[in-house]
């Protein structure tokens, strides 16, 4: 998150409170180009990024998975035309299938023909009851030389949903200069309903500006983390610092004095890489570029839990942005400032290749 205000969901079940300056009355904020219209908010593809200033970031593993599967294919790095940061970044591979459930992503590379009906035959078994593929149609052409087309797609769906719902507050939470609508628990919190939602939350505690809090949801194999943190030099540091961080053992358990306020988030964004978009050096038929590279991430995150969609023609997923007080008698964890949301699989293997990568920088 940053100064941006980037996406919020107006309380629509209190609607004589005090609107937000840029509450919007749809359900989701849909925003079809990424790259013009979140001027102070970057989508990237690769974890290696560089924080800047009052800059958010957005990153999403399927993009990551999507290449992983057509150097698989390739049996060797993906060489690309005028040789792009992300082409560089993404070889790298910094997290792989490894670091997702089986039954929750969808992931190919190579030529569009041969793939797509892979996609289409795997996304009906994966998630018969879920929303329809995106970046499929008018794809799996051949070029007038008879070469085929190549196709990057990743998928990824999740719905965490908590077993007790968190108290949606009803005033504004201040972040940074922009009112936003916020869910969480605190003396606001029904009695006979704290004790249950508390049991929800695992704690860890700095000062008032630096802490962590996981929300345990009913998928026991993922972990949704919330941080207060200053931002390392790169993405891929803050998410280790983070990550290394929450595996020590959490701290005290909340009391019912102490405030824990989290932003609502309602968005669906689409971010086209154009930089993705080069002609491929490696040895394939014909010399066509990749055909198509966007990335389409879904979000609701509210009192009742997470809904994420990430597609990727071309989750672990990380939202981050870039003084410590006295420690007080009650912990306040209100994000009401630059934190880092991160989504993934309790045992991912990422992990070690996240810091083998940042002790070799």
């Amino acid at each position: 998150m940053s100064n941006a205000g980037t996406i919020y969901r107006k309380d629509r079940d209190a609607p004589n409170i005090r609107p937000a300056a840029d509450a919007i009355e749809n359900e989701t904020r849909v925003i079809n180009d990424a790259k013009k219209e979140l001027t102070r908010t970057v989508v990237t593809p690769y974890l290696q990024y560089e924080h800047r200033d009052g800059e958010s970031l957005m990153w999403c593993t399927t993009a990551q998975l999507a290449w992983n599967e057509f150097c698989d294919a390739l049996k060797e790095p993906l060489r690309m035309a005028g040789d792009p940061p992300s082409a560089r970044f993404l070889n790298e591979r910094l997290t792989s299938k490894a670091d997702l459930d089986e039954a929750s992503y969808v992931a190919r590379g190579g030529e569009s023909t041969v793939i797509i009906p892979l996609i289409r035959e795997e996304w009906k078994r994966k998630f018969p009851n879920g929303p329809e593929p995106r970046g499929l149609d008018g794809q799996g052409g051949i070029n007038d030389d008879g070469s085929p087309n190549y196709f990057l797609y990743g998928a990824l769906i999740k719905k965490l949903k908590f077993d007790h719902w968190f108290t949606a507050f009803h005033t504004h939470l201040a972040f940074l200069s922009t009112d936003v609508q916020g869910f969480g628990c605190s003396t606001d919190t029904p009695e006979k309903e704290w004790k249950d939602i508390a049991s929800q939350v695992k704690a860890w505690y700095r000062s008032d500006s630096e802490f962590a809090v996981e929300l345990i949801t009913e998928a026991a194999q993922d972990r949704l983390i919330f941080a207060r943190v200053k931002p390392d030099a790169r993405l891929a540091d803050t998410v280790k610092n983070v990550m290394q961080w929450t595996a020590q053992p959490a701290e005290a358990p909340l009391l019912r004095e102490e405030r824990l306020e989290i932003p609502m988030m309602n968005f669906d964004l689409c971010r086209t890489y154009d930089e993705l978009q080069k002609g491929l050096l490696n040895k394939v038929r014909g010399a066509n570029p990749i055909a198509e590279s966007k990335q389409w991430i879904r979000l609701e995150l509210n009192e009742r839990g997470a809904v994420l969609e990430s597609f990727n023609p071309d989750s672990t997923w990380v939202i981050a942005d870039g003084e410590e007080s006295p420690k007080p008698k009650l912990r306040r964890f209100v994000f009401d400032g630059p934190f880092l949301m991160l989504l993934m699989l309790s045992a991912a293997s990422g992990r070690n290749q996240i810091e083998r990568h940042s002790q070799s920088r």
